[in-house]
C-alpha cells in the first residue's frame, strides 16, 4: 500500500468527491463538532489523495466543512500520491473510519456502491478489514438504504433505527420502507420496540390476509392521531397492538385495570395479575422508603384489623 506524507494543505484546494461519503449527510455539520474544532482543532488529519494541482478529500468531509465555516485556512491532512490504486485508497479509508466508529449498515451500504467494480475476494476483504459479519446477510440487505431520506440515512447512521430493522428493510418495497423509517423516527421506540412492531405487523398482515403495507400505514395513522409525547405514544401503540393481536388479553387488562383503580391503593403500591392471567391470584408490592416505616405502616393495618 501507497505510503502517507503528512503535511498542511490550504483548505481551498481540497475539493470533496461524495464518492467517499459513507455516512448520510457528510456535507452537514453540527455546532458541537465547530465548537470541539474551534477550541482544540482537529486531532485526525483529513484523508486525501493529492492530484494535479489540487486533493481530493476521502475521509473526515464534516471536519472539513467546521473548519470552513469557523474560517480555518489550512488544515493537517495525510496525503495520498496520485498513483494510489482505487483498492488501497478504500483500504486506507476503511481503516481511518474504523478507528473511530463502528461500520453501520448505511456505512456498509455506501463501501459496497463504491467498490461495486471490484472483485468479490476485494469487496470481502474491505467488509472483513471493517469488521463487517457480511456472511450473515448478502448486499442486497445492505443496498436500498441508500434510497432511503437523508433523516432515515441518518437514523440508522446513529442506530436510532436498529442494524437488525435496517437489514429487514430490503425485503420490503419502497413505500413500507419509508413508512416504518418514519414511525420509529418519530417515536424512537427501543430496539425491542422495533422488532416487535416488525413482528406484529407481519402477524396481523398473515391474520387478516391482506398486505404488510396496509396493516404500517393503519399504524402510522394511529400513531400519527395520537396525543402524547413519543414515550407516551409508544405504550399507547403497545396496548394498540396486544388489542389487535391478543383481544382477550387485551380486554382482561381493562378489567385489570378498573379493579385496582377501585381499590384506591397508596401511590406506591403495585398489584400484579398472575402471568397471562392464567388465573384469579394477584401479587402486591409495595416501596418503603425504610424499615421504621414499614412497621408503622403495618402496626396502624394491625390496629385497624382489631378494631373491626
Amino acid at each position: 500500500m501507497n505510503h502517507l506524507q503528512y503535511q498542511t494543505i490550504t483548505l481551498t484546494e481540497i475539493k470533496s468527491d461524495q464518492r467517499f461519503y459513507l455516512r448520510p449527510g457528510n456535507g452537514r455539520c453540527g455546532d458541537e463538532l465547530k465548537a470541539s474544532v474551534s477550541a482544540a482543532g482537529i486531532i485526525t488529519p483529513l484523508l486525501v489523495v493529492e492530484e494535479d494541482d489540487s486533493y481530493t478529500l476521502v475521509h473526515g468531509f464534516r471536519r472539513a466543512v467546521a473548519m470552513t465555516e469557523i474560517g480555518t485556512k489550512r488544515v493537517p491532512c495525510a496525503v495520498l500520491p496520485g498513483d494510489t490504486p482505487a483498492f488501497d485508497i478504500l483500504r486506507r479509508l476503511v481503516q481511518e473510519y474504523t478507528l473511530t466508529s463502528a461500520m453501520s449498515p448505511y456505512n456498509v451500504a455506501a463501501l459496497l456502491k463504491l467498490a461495486e467494480n471490484f472483485s468479490e475476494k476485494e469487496r470481502q476483504g474491505l467488509l472483513d478489514l471493517g469488521g463487517v459479519p457480511s456472511r450473515r446477510h448478502p448486499p442486497e440487505a445492505y443496498l436500498p438504504l441508500l434510497a432511503l431520506s437523508l433523516e432515515a440515512g441518518c437514523g440508522i447512521d446513529d442506530e436510532t433505527i436498529s442494524a437488525e430493522v435496517a437489514l429487514a428493510l430490503h425485503r420490503y418495497p419502497a413505500r413500507f420502507r419509508h413508512t416504518l423509517c418514519r414511525i420509529i423516527l418519530d417515536l424512537r421506540p427501543s430496539r425491542q420496540g422495533q422488532k416487535e412492531l416488525l413482528e406484529a405487523t407481519r402477524e396481523l398482515a398473515r391474520r387478516r390476509g391482506i398486505t404488510e403495507l396496509s396493516v404500517l400505514e393503519e399504524i402510522y395513522e394511529f400513531c400519527h392521531g395520537s396525543e402524547g409525547n413519543p414515550p407516551q405514544i409508544n405504550k399507547a401503540l403497545k396496548r394498540f397492538l396486544t388489542g389487535q393481536l391478543y383481544p382477550r388479553k387485551s380486554a382482561a387488562i381493562k378489567e385489570f385495570n378498573r379493579f385496582i383503580a377501585s381499590l384506591k391503593l397508596p401511590r406506591k403500591a403495585k398489584l400484579s395479575p398472575s402471568p397471562n392471567f392464567e388465573d384469579d391470584r394477584v401479587t402486591l408490592q409495595m416501596e418503603f422508603p425504610s424499615r421504621e416505616e414499614l412497621a408503622s405502616f403495618w402496626s396502624q393495618k394491625s390496629a385497624s384489623a382489631n378494631r373491626r
